[in-house]
């Protein structure tokens, strides 16, 4: 809290402008109808879906208002589990909550605005005292006695209106271009489901082992078409934490999402060397038959290889292997009782309907420009939230002050 604070603000705890209750502290017993009974699950979205939370008999549910009675216009707050979540009640029919989460009530409502009160319960000014209150067990928690306690840094009321619609402004924003990166995933999904089985343009088909396909296809086994070369076992001790010269990045599974872990072995193995544009498929573990793509190094033993001929397109044959046929018959190959494993020999013998080269292209072109799209859209989402967050740092701390009309 800063000790010096602009001119009209001052400092609140939350507990002297809102009531502050929570919900059931027993699992009430659900039922197939009646009143909707939230929990953290349910208010993490951005519209909360009636099809998945669960219901309580109205008995049960006037036994719990007594306790907590929720009108329009408070604010759900998760307590328990995944804590620090605000979502303000907009819709009017009747529900109950579970003791993971809290219900914020303002009663102080010339002195704090909800909307206001929903921004600051997101901002990192909060978090920070989130993270000092919290008490870890087997899940964080926190208890209303510390959520009361939430210190709170207010300018006038008409202040708090202007800063709350900037911000509402800018998570519309947000939530527009996630919908529109959604709506774009949806599409690449669909449009690689009937691509890559029914192809482009084709008017004559044929039965196959895969159904029926264009006339023009092929059948065979991705081992006709592609080689698969096993990565290396190295010893943990064997590696460095930072790159040295005559040394080369070693490659887990792990680091095609993340380089928060880099690891580097003597550069002596060039027959395991994989480069951005090859393949890579995990062998063993949660991630077993997924294929990855974009690193340069050292291919560990727990990954392999895949090497594409002049048969087929490399990116046409990454976009078949993240399909869901693909998963329908790659799941059929685990083994339940155990450690999932693939194993390229499996691989090896996988059905594959192959295109002619050229239509392969042409059709990876199709998922190119949907792909940029989704970038161009992903670009745009994290500007927009890098800027609602200095936003949130200037003006929920009087930094910069807005103008009232």
């Amino acid at each position: 809290m800063s000790e010096v604070l602009p001119e009209g603000w001052n400092n609140q705890k939350l507990g002297s402008l809102a009531k502050i209750t929570d919900g059931a502290h027993k699992t009430p017993k659900y039922q197939v109808t009646g009143i909707p009974f939230l929990r953290v699950t349910d208010i993490k979205s951005t519209r909360i879906d009636l099809n998945s939370v669960k219901y309580i008999s109205e008995e049960e549910h006037h036994q719990l208002c007594k306790r907590c009675k929720a009108e329009e216009g408070d604010i759900l707050y998760s307590k328990n589990g995944t804590i620090g979540i605000p979502k303000i009640i907009n819709w009017n029919w009747e529900f109950s909550i579970f003791v993971s989460l809290a219900l914020i009530k303002i009663i102080e409502k010339q002195r704090l605005d909800t909307k206001f009160l929903y921004c600051i319960l997101k901002s990192q000014f909060i978090e920070k005292q989130i993270k000092d209150r919290a008490k870890q067990g087997t899940v964080s928690n926190l208890h209303l006695e510390e959520i009361n306690e939430f210190e709170l840094l207010l300018p006038p009321l008409p202040e708090q209106k202007k800063i709350a619609s900037i911000l509402t402004s800018v998570d519309e924003v947000i939530e527009n271009t996630q919908k529109q990166i959604d709506k774009l995933q949806d599409l690449k999904k669909a449009t690689m489901n009937e691509l890559l089985t029914k192809g482009i343009g084709h008017t004559e088909f044929k039965d196959s082992e895969l159904g029926r396909i264009p006339k023009s296809w092929e059948v065979v086994e991705l081992g006709d078409l592609c080689e698969f070369t096993q990565g290396v076992q190295i010893s943990l001790a064997d590696t460095l934490r930072n790159p040295r010269v005559g040394y080369i990045r070693y490659l887990y599974i792990n680091d095609f999402s993340s380089d928060s872990k880099l690891r580097f072995v003597e550069d002596k193995y060039p027959g395991k060397i994989v480069s951005k544009t090859d393949l890579v498929m995990a062998n063993t573990g949660h991630t077993a038959g997924t294929i990855f793509k974009g690193k340069i190094g050292v291919l560990s033993n727990n990954a392999f290889k895949i090497s594409s001929s002049y048969k087929i397109h490399s990116e046409y044959l990454y976009h078949f292997l993240s399909t869901d046929d693909y998963w329908l018959r790659i799941g059929r190959l685990f083994n339940t009782a155990g450690q999932p494993h693939v194993g390229h020999g499996n691989i090896a013998k996988l059905l594959f309907s192959c295109p002619p080269i050229d239509e392969q292209k042409k059709i990876t072109s199709v998922f190119h420009r949907i792909e940029e799209n989704i970038i161009c859209k992903k670009r745009k989402l994290a500007q927009t939230q890098a800027l609602k967050k200095s936003l949130m740092q200037d003006l929920l701390t009087g930094k910069k002050r807005v103008q009232v009309n």
